[in-house]
């Protein structure tokens, strides 16, 4: 095999570049195959199908090639053995001096006493029958009279493709066709398992990939022509790189190409068929030189004034450095693609992008675009909870009393960033008169507001009798009391003398929690008196669901009670059981997420410094609730706190308890 340096340096070959323009192609063809999901035993892959999916679509739009399995790639179950032998015989049986065939695989790859195989999605461990041979795919590319071959293989050991030095002679054999390319490129060596990750969404291998064919690499003519020689040099350097940058070794995987027969004075080209940057402007937005960055960056809003086509590519490729490098241009560039591009996902694109940039002067073309596309809405939404302008607040906030439920989250989202209390009440009240309001009241109320001892005096009360310090947790000191005593009935029966409520009749805060008549409410407090306050069904274990009436409110009571100390969570073993989805809390659990999902909650009385309410947050919301689901706004008129714990965002507020509640009522 001639490798790729020797065949840059051979002095007797005139130059790739230019060389086969004079080939005409008449058919571009490309069968693109992607297996997440195998058959028979092999494991699950999660990038490939994404992989597959992105190469038809860039060969399609942007390259102009037609699928040869129909509209779109070969996927999962579709990829057996059969159907791609079927497909590739027939299509190179087919294929003339005119055709240029390209074909893609993501998926697992072996290797079998030296040779190299591609596993199709029903391939049985061991039955090389099922196998797609490597050494048969180059014997097909052999056979067949196709002008131009390209074959791209993102699997294990697939640079075994390049280990037939019978096969990879590039002198042209006996009467052989001048003009027939067969070019290769593995995402490894012959020996080198390769990643399934490490780009965005995709193998390293196939976005590095992905992005020299979008033109994001600078390797294509001016004519916007990428060409095999070029691409296999890029992903050589490229890749090395970026595993560095990931904190990989850059031995860890090394692409490697080369020609399967022919004359190296061929090229395999893909022909753009959209328009492409200047790719000396684009080379020089990945210079090393900053200076030389910054300078190709401000020349991008004159190059796509040549063709507003270009505005997407551009809007892309500043979107690589802005993060770190804004240049002084790039504002007026995205700002203005939000008023002039045609295209809605770039527009999109080009408020995200605002959102990176943090920069005041983007206020104004956001919030004309609040009222664009849903795409491009909310995009700006969060684009403009990201930019934390309190000017934003009243926009955002009238969006939010107009807006469908599919954006409701997400500008609740970008009030809450932006922190504008009044602003913040009526979106709770626009949540209340919705009905998406959840509150979540938890046991740090001042016994002043309840008629009972909050948390913190428990504490203080269970750590004295048991000679423990007192700055600790309920949890740390219900653990220790247990431990001491080896008996769990030492804490319950001190939390239950503790917090006897029979005789004591709800305090001001639950009189005011009354009037908000409030269908579904969530519970960290030990006693019942919410419950009682509201005459409602109280749900403790999951059996409870089965007796609840529909003509009550409903209290989810996370921690239990103590009229039932079995039911009590305290220590984190019993936080890790409700966190693990275990037993009869399973359904309590399934509960919880349906009620919540879209849901605005928002905490009352609990004390966002307390390491019990940390344990609640990593336990419980962190593991059954993600962002997209629920938003969370939490009250305490006590002192600074953070506003995420772990990945969950709680957005805070300051104000006395019993009038924030008298305040969401509109009516009051």
């Amino acid at each position: 095999m001639e490798t790729q340096n020797q065949s840059r340096e051979s002095s007797d070959q005139p130059p790739l570049v230019g060389e086969n323009q004079e080939r005409l192609v008449s058919t571009q063809q490309a069968l693109i195959i992607g297996i997440s999901h195998y058959q028979n035993g092999f494991q699950s892959l999660q990038n490939a199908t994404r992989d597959a999916e992105a190469m038809a679509d860039m060969l399609k739009d942007a390259y102009g090639f037609t699928q040869l399995s129909g509209q779109t790639a070969l996927l999962n179950e579709g990829a057996t053995y059969s159907k791609v032998r079927e497909v590739i015989v027939d299509s190179l049986q087919a294929a003339s001096e005119e055709t240029r065939w390209l074909f893609y695989f993501a998926g697992h790859g072996t290797v079998v006493e030296e040779q190299g195989y591609l596993l199709p999605t029903n391939a049985v461990r061991g039955d090389l029958e099922t196998y797609l041979s490597l050494r048969w795919l180059l014997d097909e590319c052999q056979k067949s009279a196709c002008g131009e071959i390209l074959i791209l293989l993102d699997a294990c050991y697939s640079g075994r493709m390049l280990v037939r030095p019978q096969d990879l002679d590039d002198r042209l054999p006996e009467g052989g066709n001048r003009h027939r390319v067969r070019q290769v490129i593995t995402s490894g060596n012959p020996d080198q398992p390769v990643l399934d990750g490490g780009g965005s969404g995709h193998s390293i291998f196939t976005q590095s990939l992905l992005e020299a064919l979008r033109g994001w690499a600078g390797i294509h003519e001016l004519n916007g022509e990428v060409r095999f020689t070029r691409l296999l040099d890029h992903l050589v350097f490229e890749i090395p790189g970026r595993l560095r940058n990931l904190g990989l070794s850059a031995a860890l995987q090394q692409p490697v190409g080369g020609n399967l027969h022919g004359s190296l004075r061929y090229d395999f080209i893909f022909q753009p068929v959209v328009p492409r940057l200047n790719p000396e402007t684009v080379r020089g937005t990945r210079s090393a030189d900053p200076g030389r960055r910054l300078e190709n960056l401000s020349r991008l809003p004159d190059e796509i004034k040549q063709d507003t086509r270009l505005r997407p590519l551009a809007v892309e490729l500043t979107v690589q450095h802005l993060k770190s490098e804004p240049g002084p241009n790039t504002p007026m560039l995205v700002t203005d693609t939000l008023s002039y591009e045609p295209t809605s996902e770039v527009r999109a694109q080009a408020a995200r992008t605002l959102g990176f940039l943090n920069d005041p002067v983007s206020l104004a073309p956001l919030l004309a675009s609040l009222n664009d596309t849903p795409l491009v809405s909310r995009a700006a939404i969060r684009a403009l909870g990201q930019l934390n302008q309190p000017e934003a607040a009243r926009p955002l906030l009238n969006k939010l009393q107009k807006a469908s439920e599919d954006l409701f989250l997400d500008l609740i989202d970008a009030i809450g960033m932006i922190g504008d209390y009044p602003v913040i009440l009526e979106a709770l009240q626009e949540a209340f008169r919705r009905g998406n309001l959840i509150p979540f009241i938890g046991p740090d109320f001042p016994e002043s507001l309840t008629g009972l001892p909050d948390r913190a005096t428990l504490v203080r009360g269970l750590a004295q009798r048991e000679g423990q310090p007192t700055n600790t947790s309920l949890a740390s000191a219900a653990t220790t009391t247990m431990g001491n005593s080896q008996s769990r009935y030492t804490f319950t029966s001190f939390l239950k003398q503790a917090l006897e409520n029979s005789l004591v009749q709800p305090g001001e805060i639950y009189q005011a929690l009354v009037q908000l008549k409030v269908p579904i409410w969530l519970s960290g407090a030990y006693d019942g008196l919410l419950g009682r306050a509201l005459n409602a069904n109280e749900i403790i274990s999951g059996m409870d669901i089965q007796y609840w009436k529909l003509n009550r409110p409903t209290v989810i009571r996370l921690v239990g009670d103590i009229s039932r100390p079995a039911s009590l969570v305290v220590t984190e073993t019993d936080l890790e059981k409700l966190r693990e989805n275990e037993g009869d809390r399973q359904l309590l659990v399934s509960y919880l997420r349906n009620a919540l999902k879209g849901k605005v909650v928002l905490f009352l009385g609990y004390d966002p410094n307390s390491p019990d309410f940390e344990y609640l947050v990593k336990y419980v919301l962190n593991t059954h609730l993600t962002q997209p689901e629920v938003r969370a706004f939490l009250n305490w008129p006590g002192g600074q706190m953070k506003h995420i714990w772990g990945g969950f965002p709680i957005y805070p507020i300051q104000q006395e308890e019993v009038a924030l509640v008298k305040a969401l009522r509109m009516d009051a």
